[in-house]
């Protein structure tokens, strides 16, 4: 997809507070059309995010969106789980930002990892406040060699970042 130039919106979940149907780290690739690839949990929840990527996908601006399953009516219907989660949404196309590779190039990398059977560890600002806050979205892919792709370059940011992320590909 983003060989032809299309646009389509990557959905992680980033964090979760009580019972809900995937572990932190479960992901959802939506294309315009509205078709998806894996999954953030299904039903209504992830019918909200299923829209959430499509307006990501028009605005080309990242958003998290948080699925609330511990509602009243949603207590009262059998196979809810009841807690919360927030999803990260990243727009993917192949404009890159400036000093950043594309987004073809990081799917690339991550599959040729996957095919050998490597580790990698794709880091990314998915929320940020004040001189940070422009640097949400930026990712970098740590490979288990210690081989980087990309670059995270907040303001001020901590000189150990970079070591700690090449330390969690090679575990």
């Amino acid at each position: 997809m983003l060989e032809r130039g299309e646009t389509v919106a990557m959905a992680t979940i980033v964090k979760r507070k009580g019972s809900v149907p995937r572990e932190v780290g479960a992901r959802m690739l939506v294309q315009r059309g509205g078709k998806i690839s894996g999954t953030v949990g299904g039903g209504c929840g992830e019918a909200e995010v299923w829209r959430g990527a499509l307006n990501v996908i028009d605005t080309q601006q990242p958003t998290i969106v948080q699925v609330d399953l511990t509602e009243d009516i949603a207590m009262e219907s059998q196979g809810v789980c009841g807690g919360i989660f927030d999803v990260f949404i990243q727009p993917w196309f192949n404009a890159p930002e400036p000093g950043q590779p594309a987004m073809q190039d990081y799917a690339a990398a991550i599959a040729t990892a996957l095919d050998g059977e490597r580790a990698v560890v794709l880091a990314t600002i998915v929320a940020a406040a004040g001189a940070w806050r422009p640097c949400v979205g930026q990712q970098m892919l740590i490979h288990e060699d210690g081989t980087t792709l990309g670059l995270l370059d907040p303001p001020s940011a901590p000189d150990a970042l970079t070591a700690h992320l090449q330390l969690a590909a090679q575990q």
